[in-house]
């Protein structure tokens, strides 16, 4: 529909939630399998599952976006439409891959969580949102687009986690978690407009 990646995305969001909800009639659902039990809550060598599944995922994402055609392709895309387009690149299927596999590794995420504690909610995700989109924006993403890496993206997860955690070790109310990341993403989308100012005067 040409909508915009981020609105159509909030909208989708706001459509696949809705539907969860009305499935679950708004309430919690039980996952009585044991075999997402185990897979949720057991270990190899020592490490969780989920840890190894997650190692296993970035590392497969990295080399897809850092060693690849695919990847080459994003960054096109991400700097200049119009440009990858006279290369050659069909802009349009490789965007519907990009969504595909962003709903790939959601859905992944949502088996993961119920796995973990062994129920779903319409609502369990949340307060992720907003903690994704800092990680992104604190690990290089730019929202011009054409820049980040995977790399980055963990590093800014770890800093979100750093700051909940140590707040929460300090006793602080859960309250402010939310203003410390809500002020981390401002600084991190004006050091990035920063940095796009200097690219632009260094060009000129």
């Amino acid at each position: 529909l040409h909508l915009p990646s981020f609105i159509g995305t909030l909208g989708m969001y706001g459509i696949a939630r809705g539907m969860a909800l009305l499935i679950a009639g708004g309430a919690t659902v039980s996952i009585r399998n044991p075999a997402a039990t185990w897979f949720g809550n057991q270990a190899l060598w020592g490490i969780p599952f989920v840890v190894l599944l997650t190692i296993l995922v970035t590392v497969a994402f990295h080399y897809l976006l850092a060693y690849t055609r695919f990847g080459l392709h994003t960054y096109t895309i991400g700097s200049n439409v119009e440009a990858a387009r006279r290369a050659g690149v069909n802009v349009e299927r490789h965007l519907i891959v990009l969504f595909l596999l962003s709903a790939f590794t959601a859905g992944l995420g949502g088996i993961v969580y119920t796995a973990r504690f062994s129920a779903g909610a319409a609502q369990a995700g949340e307060p992720l949102l907003l903690y994704a989109v800092t990680a992104v924006f604190i690990g290089g993403a730019s929202l011009t687009g054409g820049q980040g890496t995977i790399k980055g993206t963990v590093i800014g997860a770890l800093i979100i986690a750093v700051i909940q955690f140590g707040l929460v070790f300090i006793n602080v109310a859960p309250y402010w978690q939310f203003i410390a990341v809500g002020a981390v993403i401002i600084v991190a989308v004006l050091i990035d407009q920063l940095r796009d100012k200097l690219h632009v005067g260094a060009a000129t």
